[in-house]
């Protein structure tokens, strides 16, 4: 497997549903496409005022991920997904290092991030990377938990 991440394009906008699409199919026990309008447009989104990523191979979106501002000096990580073939594989772990990078390079100080208690992958993955839960409140409309991490950069 040959990837690289890469700044979004507007061409990637189908790619990137598709992408969080699977990924929640996988991982949750239900979802909702209404929970995330802000992939219909991810320009005026995340470009505007944070960034947004993926990891492609061959040409093929496999992974997405993006930050907005959450205060003046913490960026929130958002729409952190992976398909399913490649989970396990380092392609999440350097797409979040990449986000941690540019997040930095916009001033940031701190990145949280929130996940689902189904989000196996995802929460070992922010726990090896150095976050720290912080919180954890129930959501039944999810099916389960939401966990929330942080970690200073």
């Amino acid at each position: 497997m040959t990837w690289r991440v890469r700044g979004f394009r507007p061409t990637d906008a189908a790619a990137v549903w598709e992408v969080h699409v699977q990924d929640l199919q996988d991982s949750m026990p239900f979802f909702s496409p209404s929970w995330a309008t802000d992939l219909h447009d991810v320009e005026r989104t995340y470009l505007r005022r944070g960034t947004f990523l993926v990891a492609e191979d061959d040409g093929d979106v496999v992974a997405t991920g993006g930050f907005i501002p959450e205060t003046d000096d913490t960026a929130w990580l958002r729409r952190v997904r992976v398909l399913p073939a490649w989970k396990g594989s380092d392609v999440g772990r350097e797409l979040l290092a990449e986000l941690e990078r540019r997040a930095r390079l916009h001033g940031y100080e701190r990145v949280v991030v929130h996940t689902s208690e189904h989000f196996d992958t995802v929460n070992r993955l922010v726990d090896a990377l150095g976050y720290e839960q912080v919180d954890r409140s129930h959501r039944p409309e999810w099916g389960g938990d939401v966990l929330y991490f942080e970690k200073s950069l």
